[in-house]
């Protein structure tokens, strides 16, 4: 797990967070903020202090989450964590390697000294690099890809030049001779402003209470006035959810994006359809006909074998309630998944359900998923050992699965 040193912004004090750390709780001086950024974090690993020369940083990208390939008739999923070198510099080390777990990074901010070079390489074309090197080996046509949950970073690591070599500035430590170039191709970041991060106080909007959420939840809960909020760098925006009202004492509620969608490319309109898709033996009444057809996927990060099940299993279950929205004193597992990457999960899983798939695959590349409503619906698993069951479906997940995905 990467470490990130930080300082509170209210009291000065150094606080230590992990990399899926989304709440900022200083322990001096008890403030609590959740770390809102852009579609990636920009972090660095300051150079030695022994380094008297003029640092240059060079970006890496850094990109961690679950892949969905869909490959002949097969969903194949694994866990990407990659890093790679954003900028054409010859000698510099292509990948991170195993630095970021042995020392510690910082968030880049406006007043950090130094020059940093904005990457040449998008993270786009960073993850298709690396994706097409892992696959290279398979020849079945790949129909459908979806990297879904990632996190994405950009960190800098300090360089210097002397005696016309590029040197590393945290073991002080030549890499590679200065390319005869230099540093020409390479723009500097004259609007560093922009990378630094917004911390937004975790106070309930609507009645000022302290809102309730882990370290890594992406959702922040209100019990005093039973609303649910996210955040983004403009502040925190209230979210629809719901929660079943008939959860047994001493269960644990997991949240699931429950999503209604038009699914074009493939008649898909009710509940009766993904039941043909799925070729389930179950007699379609015309009640199954009116029923509206809504995807429940996983609010929560698991191994991405886990997940298709858990979607699978719940989107066939249909939850019906019924459902209240009122907090009280229930235990929540935490959010980690945005209702947007959810959405993007919905063809994989598609694909995980169709029979047969020798003629569904070829149709993927033709589906387009577009959501109309995503709800965040709690719902309550009964601990039993090592496990959470479902009371009313065949479904447990595993504890340390749960505790596993934290870190993802």
């Amino acid at each position: 797990m990467w470490q990130i040193v930080h300082q509170c912004p209210q009291c000065g004090a150094p606080v230590l967070l992990e990399e899926t750390d989304r709440i900022f709780a200083c322990p001096y001086c008890r403030v609590s903020l959740y770390i809102a950024a852009r579609d990636y974090t920009a972090l660095y690993w300051p150079a030695s202090p022994a380094v008297a020369q003029e640092i240059v940083f060079m970006p890496y990208w850094r990109f961690k989450g679950m892949s969905f390939s869909c490959r002949g008739t097969e969903v194949q999923t694994k866990i990407v964590d990659m890093s790679r070198l954003a900028v054409p510099i010859t000698g510099m080390p292509f990948s991170l390697g195993v630095r970021p777990q042995a020392l510690k990074l910082k968030f880049v901010a406006p007043e950090t000294s130094g020059t940093f070079f904005k990457p040449c390489l998008t993270l786009q074309d960073a993850v298709s690099g690396i994706e097409e090197q892992l696959n290279a080996s398979s020849a079945a046509p790949r129909f459908h890809q979806a990297y879904i949950g990632e996190t994405a970073s950009l960190i800098y690591a300090p360089v210097f030049i002397h005696d016309n070599r590029l040197c590393d500035a945290i073991l002080n430590k030549p890499i590679a001779p200065v390319p005869a170039e230099g540093f020409t191709a390479l723009e500097p970041c004259d609007q560093r402003e922009k990378l630094h991060l917004t911390f937004v106080p975790c106070l309930c909007p609507a009645c000022g209470w302290n809102l309730e959420g882990e370290k890594q939840s992406l959702v922040l809960l209100c019990r005093n006035c039973n609303t649910a909020w996210s955040a983004s760098k403009n502040g925190l925006y209230k979210i629809e959810f719901a929660l079943s009202a008939e959860a047994a004492p001493g269960c644990i509620h997991l949240p699931f994006w429950k999503i209604t969608a038009q699914v074009e490319g493939l008649q898909l309109a009710s509940f009766a359809d993904l039941l043909r898709l799925n070729n389930a033996p179950e007699v379609i009444t015309p009640a199954r006909e009116q029923q509206e057809l809504a995807f429940w996927i996983p609010a929560f990060k698991l191994t991405p074998e886990l997940f298709l099940l858990a979607a699978q299993r719940m989107t066939f279950f249909q939850e019906q309630g019924p459902f209240e929205e009122n907090l009280s004193a229930a235990s929540f597992h935490p959010v980690t998944l945005p209702s947007t990457e959810a959405i993007e999960s919905i063809t994989a899983l598609l694909a995980q359900c169709a029979v047969p798939r020798k003629e569904m695959f070829p149709k993927l590349p033709q589906i387009s998923v577009q959501p109309r409503t995503a709800t965040l619906v709690y719902v309550p698993f009964r601990p039993s050992g090592s496990e959470l069951i479902h009371s009313r479906m065949p479904l447990s997940i595993n504890r340390n699965a749960l505790k596993w995905g934290l870190s993802l």
